[in-house]
């Protein structure tokens, strides 16, 4: 099967139609680790999964979209909380999702 291109900014795509919202679905995204590294001295790491999105082509902030449960002593976690967000088709756009062990008081280590 073969398919033409028809370009949308000259006016020859009958079917464009514009629109005033972002053209996209909301997507879930699901995790899991295997063989983490090891950040705790006396215990396993307490892994949770951070997930943000840039906030412009050229901005250089962050936004967090969303992060699961801390896993608690485990270095092979399946987290059952997913991040939920918005894709948007023909958009460039920058995802980071950081894996951190959890110290409990607030602070984490960047496992990777």
């Amino acid at each position: 099967m073969e398919y033409t291109a028809i370009s949308i900014n000259n006016g020859a795509n009958p079917n464009f139609m514009p629109v005033s919202e972002p053209c996209g679905q909301e997507v879930e995204l699901y995790f899991q680790g295997r063989q983490l590294k090891d950040l705790d001295t006396f215990s396993k790491s307490d892994p949770k999964v951070i997930v943000s999105i840039k906030e412009g082509a050229n901005s250089q902030a962050w936004k967090k979209a969303g992060e699961t449960e801390v896993m608690k002593d485990n270095l092979n976690p399946d987290w059952k909380t997913t991040v939920k967000i918005f894709y948007q088709f023909e958009v460039n756009q920058t995802i980071r999702i950081e894996v951190v062990d959890s110290d409990g008081s607030g602070s984490t280590d960047l496992i990777g």
